[in-house]
């Protein structure tokens, strides 16, 4: 089944080995009437070669749609031996299945990760974690400190546009836009003005209030958008980076 205003967009689904189900009458549903592995097809439907065809099938103006009509001409390559069709399936599925298994390995690292931070770091108003390290278990008190005395705001624009252009991302921090597929047009006037980054920065990303101060371990220039921090005093940036997304800090920023 697909919804035909967003399978340009990879929006189409299969129901597996689901009987008996509703959806609704805005999706086009659909089955195979000859003999062909359905796995096989549900693979097809995410190779380059189809989303390829829908995206020269489309029409319309704001919004593309491939209504079934237009579906039903798109050319699928299909072996003429069922086994061949079970194999390339099999051997797909069994790499889907492997993907989702490392993929709740990795949520449920990344929810004991979030669970940590909530110990390691001062809640509001305290000035010791809940959970300190053995060797430092009768070390002082924590201290707060305002920003402005541990950096500067920096907006350094020399530059002559030859530096990597950094997307400022909340899963990757601040990256060279290549490195990223993420692709913006952007004119030679308005790279002038771009702000240099430096290895070591911090960049208040747009999306601050979500936990968005990304550290950046590349030199290159970024939008004038951004504000970049630079450390004025000796310390340690790691920390730093997982103190700007603790609960804590994101807190405070909202505020």
């Amino acid at each position: 089944a697909y919804n035909p205003a967003r399978i340009d967009v990879g929006s189409i689904g299969f129901s597996g080995e689901l009987d008996n189900i509703i959806i609704s009458s805005l999706y086009v549903c659909f089955q195979a009437i000859q003999n062909v592995d359905n796995k096989f097809l549900w693979q097809f439907f995410h190779t380059f070669q189809f989303n390829r065809s829908v995206k020269n099938n489309v029409e319309g103006g704001i919004r593309n749609y491939l209504f079934y009509e237009n579906f039903s001409k798109i050319n699928i390559a299909v072996p003429s031996n069922i086994k061949k069709k079970k194999k390339i399936s099999s051997c797909l599925s069994s790499l889907d299945e492997l993907i989702e298994t490392y993929s709740q390995k990795l949520e449920l690292l990344k929810d004991h990760k979030k669970g940590l931070m909530q110990y390691l770091f001062p809640h509001e108003g305290e000035k010791v974690p809940k959970h300190r390290f053995k060797h430092f278990e009768n070390y002082e008190e924590w201290k707060y400190i305002n920003g402005d005395k541990l950096f500067d705001s920096i907006s350094n624009k020399n530059h002559n546009s030859d530096l990597p252009i950094l997307s400022i991302t909340q899963e990757y921090g601040a990256i060279p836009r290549e490195k990223i597929n993420y692709t913006v047009i952007a004119t030679e006037n308005s790279i002038e003005n771009y702000k240099v980054v430096e290895k070591g920065d911090f960049i208040i990303s747009l999306r601050s209030f979500q936990g968005g101060i990304e550290y950046s371990n590349y030199q290159g220039i970024c939008s004038p958008a951004y504000v970049i921090l630079r450390k004025k005093v000796m310390l340690d940036d790691m920390f730093f980076k997982y103190y700007f997304k603790s609960d804590l800090y994101i807190r405070h920023l909202n505020i």
